[in-house]
Formats: structure tokens, sequence, C-alpha cells
């Protein structure tokens, strides 16, 4: 039911597009509506579980510095990211596309990179739940450093997808649709991987079979 409910999102981000960018009408083909609408719905079944790690991660931290750093970085950081990252698109590929093109490129990287930094989120509290709380339990000496593995794990597919989806991202200055497609389908491939091996499921299946083989 909740990813029925992003529908009038999707109409209405297809109108923008027709409206803002001409050049992008190619998008509202009723191929490439049915591939972004069900690529849509994959995405957004995530969103719960989204909603869960930011509760899980303000409940953690239950600090007015924390909660202010954060809308810090939400207010002012992502909307800088938003704009300069139009600019590069614009300077680094001139062409017969305008500056709305490139900014409507530069939505999809910005959605990107918050992702990224919601798992970057994720990863700080899972560190500080490992350092806090299981460092000071001798029977969890071992299972910090196997937490420490984990997300070091973590933190390194977080950037080398951060790094692999900005390549094609690049590619995505000539509009093709397949990538595009492509894009968002790998998009939800890590984020469905992301979610499956997060520390809420997968560590800390790993840390109860430890105890149990520990006790």
């Amino acid at each position: 039911m909740l990813c029925f409910l992003f529908f009038p999102s999707v109409v209405i981000l297809y109108i923008s597009l027709f409206i803002i960018s001409p050049h992008l009408r190619h998008f509202l083909l009723p191929s490439s509506i049915i591939s972004f609408y069900i690529h849509f719905l994959l995405f957004s079944s995530l969103i719960p579980s989204f909603i869960y790690s930011f509760l899980s991660f303000f409940s953690f931290f239950n600090s007015f510095f924390i909660h202010l750093f954060i809308l810090i970085f939400l207010s002012v950081f992502l909307p800088f990211y938003f704009i300069t990252f139009s600019f590069f698109l614009f300077l680094f590929f001139p062409s017969h596309l305008r500056f709305s093109d490139f900014f409507v490129l530069s939505i999809f990287s910005s959605l990107l990179l918050s992702a990224f930094f919601l798992c970057f989120f994720l990863n700080l509290r899972f560190f500080l739940y490992c350092t806090f709380y299981l460092f000071f339990d001798l029977h969890a000496f071992f299972s910090f450093f196997l937490f420490l593995f984990i997300l070091l794990y973590f933190f390194l597919f977080s950037v080398s997808f951060f790094i692999f989806s900005l390549f094609f991202l690049f590619l995505l200055s000539s509009f093709m649709p397949s990538l595009f497609l492509f894009f968002i389908f790998s998009l939800n491939i890590y984020s469905f991987v992301n979610h499956l091996f997060t520390p809420f499921v997968l560590t800390r299946f790993i840390l109860y079979f430890f105890f149990y083989l520990t006790y």
C-alpha cells in the first residue's frame, strides 16, 4: 500500500521533467514510464526499513548536539552539493543541453549521496555500539573485532558503489534511456543488498551465533 501512495509523486516527477527539460521527453515514453514505476516500487518498498534505521539511530543518540549536527548537515551540505554538482556537470559536459537538464541529473546524484551518507550513519552508529557496549564485555571481546571487520566491509561496499554510480552518472549526460534504467536498477539492487546485510539483520545473527558458541 505504501508503494501505491507514491504513485502521484511519480506522475509529478514526469510532469516536471517534461516542463523543465524538453530534451528529456523520451523519458515520457510508455515503456520508460512502466519501467521507471516498477523500479520505483522496488525502491519505495525499502523506505520503511530506512525509516526504522533513522528512528533507531536517533533513539541511540539522545543528545541535542547530535540532532543539531544532523539537521545542519541535511540543511546545508546536501543543498550545497545539489547546486555545485549541477555546475560541475554543466562545465564538464558542454553540449546542446541546457543547465536545467544537468540540474535534473543533480537531483538523482544528491539522492544517491543521501543514501550513501545514510549507510555511513548506520555504520557510525554500529561502530559506537561496538565500542561503548561490547568492548566492556570480556565475552564479546572477539565479537568486537568481528564487528569491525563487518563494518569495514560495509564501508568499502558503500564507497565502491558510490564511485561506480558516479561513473554511470557521467555516462547519463548523453541521456540514454537504457543507462538511465540501469542506473536506477543498480541503485535498487544496492539498496536491497545493503538492507539485507545491515547490522540489524546479518551481524546480530552472527553475534547471537557467536555468543551461543562462546557461552
